[in-house]
């Protein structure tokens, strides 16, 4: 939508049939569906273009390769998430990667200098589609319910050996269902798809409680409006709670299983671990007991809502119009790539005697 508001020519590529890109009306942007699997592959590694952006690492890795036709690749980091929670080598074939916040940069720094590999242009970019969930809810009224009452407890996790179900399933969920706590149980939808024995389990176990209901709806806006606290893993949507709705989040502390990732590689443990007590708590199994009492206290915490704004306003770059920001940066880098001039600013460039515009 920048794009389109400034007048630039661009052409939009999805392997989703349902992409709801695709009903974008433009005199300037041209929006295409390419297939699945193979054939999606194909046109993508036989692009022409002076810029292309994708939201899929692992460039020259996986599937997707360089095209000789491409001037210059770009990554949007599509969530706060640290870059060490990706796969090996996700980002190093990039020229470009436009991060959500200084943690990103500072890690992709690191690798670069591990590994030798040519420095990227790192910009200071942000999160779009964070700023189009904080506009959807200025827009949108969510339910006001008494917090003097039971909160409204919202269950999201991840799937898999690190989801909060698989590891700790009815020994989290009963105590809370137990003593009448609403619960909205919102699982992955992969956990359908992959786990269905676990599911299956328990939502039968689980079925005699009225006050537990379970979401699969395609938009989870209203669920994650309309709770009080939300209880998840390292499942990404837990910094879209804290940050959008500014409420507070418990999670479970765990060996998170980082093999085949980026983690291995950097010193420091990633932005998410050393995150999660900032918009929430951490709690151990042996906790697992008092969570009633704990999902209360949270709820009621004026200091949870303090520290998550705080640490929003140091983690994302450009919050609530980072679309504009981007599209500029994009714009230039078009400009750069064919050697016209440019005022490319708030970028992070390890070379810092290069004439664009250098952010410490």
């Amino acid at each position: 939508m920048a794009l389109d508001k400034k007048g630039i020519k661009a052409t939009y590529l999805t392997s989703s049939e349902e992409d709801e890109g695709l009903k974008f009306e433009s005199n300037t942007i041209d929006c295409k569906y390419i297939g699945e699997g193979n054939k999606a592959y194909t046109q993508l590694n036989m692009l022409e273009a002076d810029v292309c952006v994708m939201t899929t690492p692992g460039l020259d890795v996986l599937q997707i390769q360089r095209s000789k036709g491409v001037k210059h690749y770009s990554h949007i980091v599509h969530a706060p998430t640290d870059a060490g929670l990706y796969k090996l080598y996700s980002f190093d074939y990039y020229d470009s990667v436009l991060c959500s916040g200084q943690h990103q940069i500072d890690s992709l720094r690191y690798l670069e200098q591990l590994r030798g590999t040519a420095p990227k242009l790192l910009t200071h970019a942000g999160c779009p589609y964070m700023d189009v969930l904080a506009e959807r809810l200025d827009q949108e009224k969510p339910v006001v319910r008494d917090i003097q009452g039971l909160p409204h407890v919202l269950i999201a996790p991840t799937w898999g050996n690190n989801g909060l179900l698989k590891r700790f399933g009815l020994s989290l969920l009963k105590p809370l269902a137990e003593q009448g706590y609403p619960i909205t149980i919102r699982p992955h939808p992969q956990s359908f798809n992959s786990e269905p024995e676990l599911m299956d389990k328990l939502q039968s176990e689980l079925s005699d409680f009225a006050n537990v209901q379970w979401d699969r709806s395609a938009d989870n806006f209203d669920v994650l409006a309309n709770s009080d606290i939300m209880i998840s893993d390292l499942s990404g949507v837990i910094f879209d709670y804290a940050f959008i709705f500014e409420k507070p989040v418990i999670t479970m502390q765990f060996e998170v299983n980082l093999l085949g990732t980026e983690a291995n590689d950097l010193p420091n443990k990633v932005w998410e671990l050393n995150a999660l007590n900032h918009i929430g708590k951490q709690i151990s199994v042996d906790e697992l007991a008092s969570l009633p009492e704990l999902v209360r206290s949270l709820t009621k915490n004026a200091t949870i809502r303090q520290n998550i704004v705080k640490l929003r306003n140091e983690s994302l770059f450009n919050y609530r119009h980072s679309g504009e920001v981007i599209a500029q940066q994009l714009i230039d880098i078009q400009a750069s790539v064919n050697g016209r001039e440019y005022n490319l600013t708030n970028v992070s460039i390890a070379d810092v005697s290069n004439k664009m515009g250098v952010a410490s």
